[in-house]
């Protein structure tokens, strides 16, 4: 009684595994964006542009808060690159410093400057 009870059991849960597994092949639905980081006002709409065309990512959204725009990105897998790639120029401050290590972080980059004399230029590689 005990081992068709179990057997019962385990049915049961191989059949409601088997209802909410995807198909064989079947592809998980989109993944979600990715934060890069707090932009200035306006400025997260041009690195969100130029990175897509500098394929470091598929696709990109910007939000405006409070304290600036943010940045969310679906980035492509890291390949090594030889040339920089100027995403934006920034106010003074950490935010470039902070958005060029989060995307280091995450994989989106190998590695950021950022340099200037009248804000910082964000370039990344």
């Amino acid at each position: 009684m005990t081992a068709t009870l179990a057997r019962g059991l385990a049915a049961a849960a191989l059949a409601a595994a088997a209802a909410v597994a995807p198909a064989a092949g079947a592809h998980a639905g989109p993944r979600p964006l990715d934060p890069l980081g707090t932009f200035d006002f306006g400025k997260a709409a041009e690195a969100g542009a130029n990175g897509r065309t500098a394929n470091f990512w598929r696709t990109y959204e910007v939000r405006s808060g409070f304290t600036g725009d943010d940045l969310l990105v679906a980035p492509r897998p890291y390949q090594p690159r030889t040339n920089w790639v100027y995403l934006t120029t920034l106010d003074f401050g950490d935010r470039c410093e902070t958005i060029g290590a989060t995307g280091v972080g995450n994989g989106v980059w190998g590695e950021y400057r950022c340099v200037g004399f009248a804000g910082d230029s964000l370039s990344v590689r």
